[in-house]
């Protein structure tokens, strides 16, 4: 996927940066890259990029709502950790 696709999306974790990015692709671009390059090199992500926001969602809609075993996460991750997800895959 295009880092430039990427930029447009918006992340509820942190939505400003997303945002900002619009108007500033190739400012952030070296940076982003530079934070992603070092995330693979080095084998860790950071710690503050491994929050996410968890979304439950029913697998079927023939199922109970009141049994969470009914139900599969759906995570929204931050915007880098986004990037870097993509960049190793």
């Amino acid at each position: 996927m295009r880092l430039k696709i990427l930029l447009i999306k918006l992340v509820k974790l942190d939505p400003v940066l997303a945002k900002i990015s619009q108007g500033c692709q190739k400012t952030l671009l070296a940076i982003i890259t530079k934070i992603s390059n070092e995330s693979l090199h080095s084998g860790c992500m950071p710690e503050k990029l491994k929050e996410a926001v968890l979304k439950p969602k029913l697998k079927k809609i023939s199922l109970e709502c009141e049994e969470y075993t009914n139900f599969r996460p759906i995570s929204n991750l931050k915007y880098l950790s986004k990037v870097i997800e993509k960049v190793a895959a």
